[in-house]
């Protein structure tokens, strides 16, 4: 009998059923620490970001995942989003070499494990047809410290990887780093003279002081602490020389420095032509003359008689023209630039 003939025939089929399982079980047995992540946003591949992390645990740290497994039952939405989390977790247990530690929680009500997800802080959602759901994280380091991710929220699969490393981040290094942050503008709060209210703080300054601690530095600074370890610029419009020769010394010295500039920036009313010879100095060309324009993508003004104006340098940018596979940009819907630079 031939061999396409035997293939075709009713033993050709078992034979072919029994290699299949032959292959799976020694696919079970020989490739256990191997995945392959087909998923869109390769939500199972962990970043070098977070890979590096890993790296910077000295000591164990324990992760428990609490999953009210028997309440969830009957919802099938609920079940697949815990097993994307737990295939989350268990590569950044595996990728740790061993510095991780994954514990799987079914909190059952009235139950000890349901006590320590209190304690933790974690937040149960009612389901309305029976026991509460409790799905989070709790991370524990050598020196017992804590960190919580009280719930997981739906519809932020592109965020777990981002959320997870910022809590294994935070139990690998108790001590905060210090981030310096300059600016010509008033990010942290400020009275307007003229409406007589209060600017409260910016919503991003709260979320870096939960990573570091932020100290704000003076604009006409003359030495950049020795404990601050990244510096932030941001929009620094008219720098004195001793500043600039600050920030200089600053880098020299092996300090590192984020620059969020525009060659115009409006809101501080003035350009960056003041750091170019630092620019020049770090390699890094930004033209001061320079922006932006997308006629596509304009902003309507008023012009001088009511009637809309497309204004091109002023973009508007919809949630077709972001990077949807960074988690930065990826859920945002639109973005208004004002005479930003290349």
């Amino acid at each position: 009998m031939s061999i396409k003939r035997l293939l075709h025939s009713g033993s050709g089929l078992v034979l072919i059923a029994l290699a299949f399982v032959a292959f799976n079980m020694l696919a079970g047995l020989l490739l256990r620490d191997v995945r392959l992540d087909l998923t869109a946003q390769r939500l199972y591949s962990l970043s070098d970001g977070s890979r590096q992390i890993l790296t910077t645990l000295n000591e164990p740290v324990d992760l428990y995942f609490f999953y009210s497994d028997r309440a969830s039952r009957e919802q099938p939405q609920w079940r697949q989003q815990a097993q994307q989390v737990g295939e989350l977790l268990e590569s950044f247990e595996r990728a740790s070499g061993g510095r991780l530690r994954l514990h799987r929680v079914d909190p059952q009500p009235f139950s000890e494990d349901e006590d320590r997800a209190a304690r933790f802080g974690l937040q149960p959602l009612p389901l309305g047809t029976g026991d509460p759901l409790y799905f989070g994280l709790a991370g524990v380091n050598g020196l017992d410290q804590q960190q919580v991710i009280p719930f997981f929220t739906p519809g932020q699969e592109g965020l777990l990887e981002y959320r997870i490393a910022r809590l294994v981040q935070a139990l690998a290094r108790p001590q905060k780093p210090v981030v310096g942050l300059l600016s010509s503008i008033a990010l942290d709060g400020s009275f307007d003279a003229e409406t007589g209210q209060a600017q409260p703080s910016l919503r991003v300054l709260e979320d870096i002081r939960q990573q570091f601690e932020l100290r704000m530095l003076e604009p006409a600074i003359g030495h950049i602490p020795d404990e601050v370890q990244v510096l932030l610029l941001v929009q620094p419009v008219g720098l004195s020389e001793p500043t600039l020769y600050a920030i200089d010394q600053f880098v020299l010295r092996g300090g590192r420095v984020l620059a969020l500039l525009d060659p115009l920036a409006e809101a501080a009313g003035g350009s960056q032509a003041a750091l170019q010879p630092l620019l020049a100095a770090w390699g890094v060309q930004m033209p001061p003359a320079e922006a932006v324009i997308d006629g596509s993508y304009a902003q309507q003004i008023a012009g001088p008689d009511g009637t809309p104006l497309p204004h091109v340098g002023w973009l508007k940018l919809p949630a077709a023209a972001m990077a949807h596979e960074d988690v930065v940009t990826g859920a945002l819907e639109q973005l208004n630039l004002a005479s930003a630079g290349e």
